[in-house]
């Protein structure tokens, strides 16, 4: 999909956010992103994971949701509150979900600079389970093969073909 040439003003807003992203996040992305993200971003309403911690050797054993919970916990030292509401989930059950976690893998999760990076509105989709929301994110966002996707999540390239296929026709419904 083609996007309009940008504005002066939309080129500054995106090199402010991924100026933003550089400092605070130590996010380095040549993403283009879109201006209702940008402000929801700096909103607080979502933030970037980096799609290398499914594939960390710190991460074995933990599935999508836990990983991005342990993730947001501790490398992004945010509260059960703040990881709720970015996920749209209940504290109680980021709770559960992070205490599970910790259980399985006791280790911090190490994020690898990829240059591929999920924003949290995608977990949070409405009727969509978060694998399904992640794997299709980077199948249409990035133009990513399902094999490659299994690759970066650490999964079956079956268990991810049939995510997609599933996200795609709760969509289209």
């Amino acid at each position: 999909m083609r996007r309009a040439k940008p504005t002066d003003e939309q080129r500054k807003l995106e090199y402010l956010f991924r100026r933003h992203l550089k400092e605070q996040h130590d996010i380095d992305t040549e993403d283009w992103f879109e201006e209702c993200f940008i402000k929801e971003h700096l909103e607080g309403k979502h933030t970037l994971i980096p799609a290398s911690i499914f594939s960390s050797p710190s991460n074995s054993g933990l599935s999508t949701l836990e990983s991005i919970v342990k993730y947001l916990r501790e490398n992004g030292r945010m509260r059960n509150k703040n990881v709720a509401a970015l996920l749209g989930r209940t504290p109680a059950s980021v709770w559960i979900t992070y205490r599970n976690a910790s259980a399985k893998n006791s280790r911090t999760i190490l994020a690898v600079k990829t240059g591929i990076f999920i924003p949290t509105n995608v977990v949070s989709e409405k009727g969509l389970g978060v694998l399904e929301g992640v794997s299709l994110y980077l199948n249409q966002h990035y133009g990513m093969t399902y094999s490659a996707i299994a690759k970066l999540l650490d999964r079956d390239p079956r268990t991810i073909w049939t995510a997609c296929s599933r996200a795609k026709r709760k969509l289209a419904k």
